[in-house]
């Protein structure tokens, strides 16, 4: 976010000082020119951004609201912003699906969601997007610590969505990771919530330039030859190449 290098991941913690606040914590990651931005600095405005485009929509397909919120400048390619996403845009299309959901309900999912720490997916085993859904699924249902039906149903869908990004051999993309944890709670909405929640928006990834971690055509959201072709996929962005007709070079930066 500072001068837009990429990260380094390190084995251990250690003791950074964030470019933006000044306060000094430990962490694992920084770009590679040094610069370390704490999580609280890099969802700086992202959360109330969510919230008032989640209260202000009427949209009950997940992966399309996904799309549309995502858009927003505060959202980046990557980053903790996605843990607050995701269980957001479960309860806002809850609540356009006709449940009793407020915007105390939406906020509590932002509040919750924001507590994910950044790259708990390879630092914590376990992406923040599953745990969304387990999030979202919690605020709807009033589960608590106490309860143990509920705290049993929000175990098993998180395991669920873990499960299913987890099957996948590959770098985060929170992109992908959101909407395969979106896809699962709407396969398990029915069991848990009694209601379907819809996520039948299809989508073809147009992030393959800016994404150099990007899994190529193993991600279910790459171009299909049927959808578009090698050399259309690298014409549709500007400066995309092709290896081998199987995906983009990696050669972007954060």
């Amino acid at each position: 976010m500072v001068c837009k290098s990429p990260l380094e991941y390190l084995e251990t913690a250690e003791a950074m000082t964030c470019s933006y606040c000044g306060r000094t914590m430990n962490s694992s990651t920084r770009c590679e020119t040094k610069h370390f931005v704490c999580d609280d600095c890099h969802v700086d405005g992202a959360p109330e951004a969510i919230i008032s485009m989640a209260t202000a929509s009427d949209e009950r397909d997940m992966i399309r609201l996904f799309l549309t919120m995502r858009q927003h400048p505060s959202i980046p390619v990557h980053g903790p912003e996605y843990h607050a996403l995701v269980p957001a845009v479960i309860v806002t299309a809850a609540r356009n699906s006709g449940l009793s959901i407020d915007e105390r309900h939406i906020r509590t999912a932002v509040e919750r969601g924001r507590t994910v720490a950044g790259g708990a997916c390879g630092f914590m085993g376990a992406c923040g997007a599953a745990l969304g859904v387990g999030t979202a699924f919690s605020v709807i249902l009033g589960a608590n610590p106490l309860t143990g039906d509920k705290r049993r149903l929000l175990h098993s869908v998180t395991i669920s969505a873990l499960k299913e990004i987890g099957s996948l051999e590959a770098a985060r993309c929170c992109q992908r990771d959101s909407l395969i944890a979106l896809q699962t709670a709407a396969e398990l909405s029915t069991t848990i919530l009694g209601m379907q929640l819809e996520a039948s928006e299809s989508v073809v990834c147009e992030q393959l330039a800016i994404n150099h971690d990007c899994l190529g055509s193993g991600c279910p959201f790459w171009p299909k030859p049927d959808w578009i072709s090698t050399e259309e996929a690298s014409g549709r962005l500007p400066g995309l190449p092709v290896l081998n007709g199987q995906g983009p070079l990696h050669h972007d930066s954060t």
